[in-house]
């Protein structure tokens, strides 16, 4: 089935073109969330200035309580960091409505709208059996 992705950022959730879409052909909706997981990461990881999502090394110690940084403090820095880059991961996955095809998504792709436009246009409101 295929989904339409529009993958942004939870800080300007889409706003100044900082954002990426994509019409996927996935087996489930859950194929298609954690589609959408991983470009929302690389959205953030392209557009957002570092020091708006990242902390330094310094911030880690300070929170942690640590006086100065150490090498063997990596694994836990990053999985700090990976839980604020989570907070930030915004993403909406919608189904097409019936015969949408991708001749429709290239179409719509030449006339260089938002995809706003495509998601009023072409997709349908998710139900419990798109979840399934």
């Amino acid at each position: 089935m295929y989904y339409f992705i529009y993958a942004k950022e939870g800080m300007y959730e889409g706003l100044h073109g900082i954002y990426d879409y994509i019409l996927y052909d996935a087996a489930s909706y859950e194929d298609a969330c954690n589609t959408a997981e991983g470009m929302s990461r690389d959205v953030i990881d392209s557009y957002v200035r570092p020091e708006d999502v990242y902390y330094t090394q310094e911030d880690f110690c300070e929170e942690q309580g640590y006086d100065k940084w150490d090498e063997g403090y990596w694994g836990e820095y990053y999985d700090a960091l990976d839980e604020i880059i989570s907070e930030y991961i915004s993403y909406e996955v919608y189904p097409l409505k019936d015969g949408v095809t991708e001749a429709d998504y290239e179409a719509w792709q030449k006339e260089n709208l938002e995809p706003e436009d495509f998601i009023r246009r072409y997709c349908r409101e998710l139900t419990e059996e798109d979840c399934k």
